[in-house]
């Protein structure tokens, strides 16, 4: 009878104790006010879906799926940005191998429609604060990268082609054909006579244009200002093609040829276009199911899963130092378990009350320059209108009232 009893070659179940994974992203999706997203199993193999004979595959990955949705589900009419949190399953055809299945689990985010280089920042924060739950966060560090838009992306492709042009006969077939088609993808062979030959090869942040490199700035700002450490890793480009400006891992420390990447995603500016014909500046990641399954320690008990998770609206207008005294506030929030919405890509104060009205929420929080200054918030109460003007140690006290 045993030898009867076989799981499906390549599919692995999800069993209680890794699907304890769901209920912790879950919780940290929604305090950070991100609502969940589940996509159809199948999607259509070409463009043409009036194709007499059309053709469907399953699921390969989310990120696509959940941009055509963004258009067809009527979520152009939402408050934006749209944050999405998704965790199911995908599907690939190859041959099975230790943490490489067909049927692969996959937990991820989306921030649709929002440019500002800071969501970048944020949504890395998220990935590390998922990380800490599942008691991974000190074992690993974030491996970073830019590479580059529209506008400098050709001057990057055209240095690495004059690069590798004399040593084209050297470096494996499938980095030959890639040179052709999208030479970035050769700096992700894992080849070894590969990698020797791209070690000396000009770095991407080199190439830049000035808009990229002032954005990439801003986004290592912003992990610093959240304390998160970072390794700047010229070679990193992701494997998929849509990804434009930051691409990001979150790794084991010792895995220094990020062999078992946990987590990773980037901003992908250009999907919107490619799918819809419109512009849809968004970033996001993804997270292998069955590896965080296999890395992760005892989870934390959850203190705050039964309270109302998203609790203030956090509204920032202003200059660097606006930011920075924001993001401090945001990383108080996560220590104390209290979540939070916001719409940082709306510029100016009334957009942004417009956002804090709309998303239901009681409270806010208010920083322009003038608290930034002196080191102070506004609370107000977007249900009467009132507010008041808060000191760092009024703010940590009425943190601590509001969360019990």
């Amino acid at each position: 009878m045993e030898d009867k009893l076989r799981a499906v070659r390549g599919m692995e179940d999800i069993l209680p104790e890794r699907a304890r994974l769901f209920e912790v992203v879950r919780a940290a999706c929604q305090k950070w006010a991100y609502y969940l997203a589940e996509r159809k199993a199948m999607d259509d193999k070409e463009k043409e879906e009036e194709s007499e004979r059309r053709q469907m595959v399953l699921r390969p990955e989310y990120t696509t799926g959940v941009v055509r949705a963004y258009f067809t589900g009527g979520m152009k009419s939402w408050s934006q940005p749209v944050k999405l949190w998704y965790f199911g399953p995908n599907f690939r055809y190859e041959k099975p191998q230790a943490g490489r299945w067909r049927q692969f689990w996959q937990a991820g985010v989306e921030v649709l429609n929002d440019a500002n280089p800071v969501t970048d920042a944020l949504v890395i924060f998220l990935g590390s604060l998922i990380l800490d739950e599942l008691n991974l966060a000190k074992k690993t560090i974030i491996n970073i990268n830019s590479i580059g838009c529209p506008a400098c992306r050709p001057k990057i492709i055209k240095k690495i082609r004059d690069f590798l042009r004399p040593y084209r006969r050297n470096i494996c077939q499938d980095c030959q054909n890639r040179l052709a088609v999208n030479p970035l993808r050769i700096l992700d062979c894992k080849d070894a006579a590969c990698q020797k030959i791209i070690a000396g090869m000009p770095t991407i942040v080199d190439q830049l244009c000035p808009t990229c490199v002032a954005d990439f700035r801003q986004v290592l700002e912003c992990l610093d200002d959240l304390g998160l450490e970072y390794r700047l890793d010229s070679r990193l480009v992701r494997g998929l093609d849509y990804y434009t400006k930051t691409v990001f891992e979150i790794n084991e420390i010792d895995d220094d040829n990020r062999q078992s990447t946990l987590l990773g995603g980037g901003r992908y500016d250009g999907l919107g276009k490619a799918i819809a014909g419109e512009e849809l500046p968004a970033v996001g990641w993804s997270a292998g199911v069955e590896r965080l399954g296999e890395k992760m320690g005892d989870l934390k008990p959850d203190k705050n899963s039964n309270k109302l998770n998203r609790k203030l609206f956090i509204i920032m207008f202003g200059n660097e130092k606006v930011r920075q005294q924001t993001l401090k506030i945001i990383k108080k929030l996560s220590r104390l378990g209290i979540g939070w919405d916001g719409a940082f890509s709306k510029d100016s104060l009334k957009s942004q009350l417009r956002a804090a009205d709309k998303s239901g929420l009681k409270n806010c929080l208010i920083i322009g320059q003038r608290e930034a200054f002196d080191k102070s918030v506004i609370w107000r109460n977007l249900q009467t209108g009132s507010q008041e003007s808060l000191s760092e140690k009024q703010l940590e006290k009425k943190l601590g009232k509001f969360k019990s």
